[in-house]
């Protein structure tokens, strides 16, 4: 397959994400006029362009322009019906995604708004909280995240060589999973992995801050970012998105230190709690090919523990 072949299936995925993208946003109201010429114009791009390639790009490209030919809605539709659009299309576009990824053309996933997983995250942050600062012993600090990771990482190599196993746990955990998902790890993975690495460190504190500033801050900037975004930045983030990061991941931080790290003095946790949070939003805006629930406690966890080492309060 030549590489103008792939250049050109590149791009016509990034315009398909971006008219995907604004359909999600929380603030959309209509489509505009010039919508439905968009996808009619990128149907046929594809139906052009699958038959220039082969195997598996060429099937996610057919497949592609089937759907848009047989599902985008009619012009004058209203948002009900583009909404439902945008959901039947979205795995077709992680599929083809993950194609051009196969052939070192990496195109963004999709991230659709998905209040469960919101709660999700919040709700496993403080039973992963509790464990640490209330139930595990520095051993356990570590066999826990070792069992939890190495179950997931179990799935991921049953799912890569069953389809059917695939279909089952993308079914099972369909209400927090993002699609992109069953193309490739997944969050929860990346995030049991990085819990072990953290373990490693043998300081709760350092543990529970990375924790509170991805089970609070994620979340919160996904809201905040898809409903009042207006300022974009990297990788799909808003200025609005990064600062209600910043911004929750610092009072979540400071909150867990002040609760169960009492000997810590009040300027020593704000300067831990803002520190780790900036750093953390950082790396969650440059996440790209690294998913961020690996990225964000891993770097609030490597920033707490140099500013609490740095101010003499680790234990």
């Amino acid at each position: 397959m030549t590489s103008a072949v792939v250049v050109d299936g590149r791009q016509l995925a990034l315009e398909l994400y971006e008219v995907l993208r604004g359909l999600d946003r929380s603030g959309w109201r209509d489509a505009p006029a010039a919508l439905r010429e968009r996808l009619t114009q990128i149907e046929l791009r594809a139906s052009e362009l699958y038959g220039e390639c082969a195997g598996g790009l060429r099937e996610r490209l057919e497949e592609l322009s089937t759907h848009l030919r047989e599902h985008a809605p009619a012009p004058g539709s209203g948002r009900e019906a583009w909404l439902a659009f945008r959901a039947r299309i979205v795995p077709t576009y992680e599929a083809l995604a993950a194609a051009l990824r196969s052939e070192a053309a990496p195109v963004p996933s999709l991230r659709p708004k998905n209040l469960s997983r919101s709660a999700f995250h919040l709700t496993s942050a403080v039973i992963v909280l509790l464990l640490i600062e209330e139930v595990l012993s520095l051993r356990g600090l570590i066999i826990a995240p070792a069992v939890f990771a190495g179950t997931f990482w179990f799935l991921e190599g049953l799912r890569r060589v069953s389809p059917r196993a695939n279909d089952t746990l993308m079914w099972l955990f369909k209400r927090v999973a993002h699609p992109h998902e069953r193309h490739r790890v997944n969050s929860s993975t990346w995030y049991g992995t990085a819990l072990l690495l953290i373990a490693f460190v043998q300081q709760p504190l350092v543990c529970s801050v990375a924790v509170a500033i991805l089970g609070v801050a994620d979340p919160a900037a996904s809201v905040i970012g898809r409903r009042f975004g207006r300022t974009p930045l990297v990788n799909g983030r808003t200025l609005e998105g990064s600062l209600a990061f910043v911004i929750t991941g610092t009072l979540a931080a400071s909150v867990v230190i002040a609760l169960w790290h009492t000997s810590v003095p009040l300027g020593a946790l704000m300067v831990i709690g803002l520190g780790s949070a900036l750093a953390a939003g950082v790396a969650e805006l440059v996440s790209r090919n690294l998913d961020d629930n690996f990225t964000v406690p891993i770097t609030a966890a490597a920033t707490a523990y140099c500013l609490a080492a740095l101010l003499g309060v680790l234990s």
